[in-house]
């Protein structure tokens, strides 16, 4: 067994969108020859230090998530901090405490070589110490873009900031993987000496054991889970809300959308006010009650911002193996291509006729959907345990260079 020391901000049991994809490299890294020790931060409600992860508190997010006068300040402080250009990401005080204790944790660990995964840009910079300290070589994640098509704006000055620490993480590790093809093209383009490869996301079957359907009514139940608009991205049901406008009164009452997971308060009271006769917002649950909804649904709901080639959101692999056909409002996206060549849906532009078209073949082939017709050979490729493998022969090669 090697030993991997994995930095990653968020991690289990935090139910945060980036924590799925360490979390099962971690599990199953294991079974290609390779023992993890997790670097995460640790929140108020989390468990504390296990065997294999060290949980350093981020005393300052504790302090803004606590509210009030103090709270708005330092999260205005952190926010103007950043996008000058003076800090190059919003979690510094965090990185500097983790910092002071990576020496003891090198040494308790003998680790053979380092990951680290962004988003945020802490725990790679943490990686690159890491790894110039112990001598030992650094594989970086992207998990999104950092200067290639970022998932929030940045001013200017943070955006130069941020495309000198991105040549300063590639002059600094020695390989580069992330989740979508078009972010991988970047690095090679970008940076000619760099060497990257993409790991996608994926699913893992066994997250569904004892997970059964339950009966959502008698009209075609469309089902999303997850983040809308705050998540940013341009995620937004509002061009669905408006092609349903365009349906017939019997067309609109044979369909009930519904909402799993955090939306904003707009969308809230206009799905409360406009189409509460066909909408039922559920809020947020426990990720096995979402994958309940997912499983018991006629249609899944998938919707992503179009700006970004490179959109490929976690939630589409669970949606993969739920065994449901998918409605993609995804425009020319990485989630269209995986969609397609699995054969799991139909995807359209967020053009309201094509939406509406797209709602109507819904309804008129229920419940036999011509659109679906899962390609299995395709869908396994995305087993988190077949990744996992494909992680581990990057860390080979990576530390057989590093002998040679």
């Amino acid at each position: 067994m090697k030993n991997v020391l994995m930095f990653t901000y968020a991690y289990a049991p935090s139910f945060n969108a980036g924590v799925q994809r360490p979390l099962k490299f971690a599990h199953y890294l294991p079974c290609f020859g390779y023992s993890p020790t997790i670097i995460t931060a640790e929140f108020a409600k989390n468990v504390k230090d296990e065997e294999g992860i060290y949980r350093i508190r981020n005393d300052i997010l504790e302090c803004e998530l606590n509210g009030g006068v103090k709270a708005l300040l330092l999260r205005l402080t952190r926010r103007i901090l950043y996008q000058s250009g003076i800090w190059w990401g919003y979690n510094y005080f965090w990185y500097k405490k983790v910092l002071n204790t990576l020496p003891k944790i090198l040494n308790n660990e003998s680790p053979d070589i380092i990951y680290a995964t962004y988003p945020p840009v802490e725990p790679v910079m943490l990686g690159i110490a890491a790894s110039r300290k112990a001598q030992i070589p650094l594989v970086v994640d992207f998990r999104d873009g950092f200067v290639f098509e970022p998932f929030a704006p940045v001013f200017f000055p943070a955006a130069m900031r941020n495309k000198k620490t991105e040549k300063y993480i590639v002059d600094n590790s020695q390989h580069i993987i992330s989740a979508t093809e078009p972010i991988t093209n970047y690095f090679k383009k970008t940076y000619r000496r760099c060497s990257a490869s993409t790991i996608t996301n994926g699913f893992d079957r066994s997250d569904w054991l004892g997970i059964e359907k339950f009966d959502l009514g008698s009209k075609i139940s469309i089902v999303y889970t997850g983040r809308l608009s705050g998540a940013g991205a341009g995620r937004t049901i509002d061009p669905l809300l408006k092609a349903i406008d365009h349906l017939t009164a019997e067309e609109r009452k044979s369909i009930l959308i519904h909402i799993i997971g955090e939306i904003t308060e707009w969308e809230r009271n206009e799905l409360r006010s406009r189409y509460g006769d066909i909408s039922q917002v559920i809020g947020t649950v426990p990720r096995r009650e979402a994958l309940r909804y997912q499983i018991s649904a006629d249609i899944l709901l998938l919707v992503t911002g179009e700006q970004y080639s490179s959109t490929a959101t976690g939630k589409i692999f669970e949606y993969l193996v739920s065994g449901r056909p998918i409605l993609g409002i995804t425009g020319q996206t990485v989630a269209r291509s995986i969609i397609e060549t699995t054969g799991t849906g139909i995807c359209v532009n967020s053009d309201i006729r094509e939406i509406t078209n797209a709602l109507r073949k819904i309804i008129k082939s229920h419940p036999n959907y011509d659109f679906y017709n899962p390609i299995e050979n395709e869908i396994s490729k995305y087993s988190r345990k077949e990744l996992t493998g494909q992680l581990a022969k990057v860390f080979d090669k990576v530390l057989n260079n590093c002998k040679a």
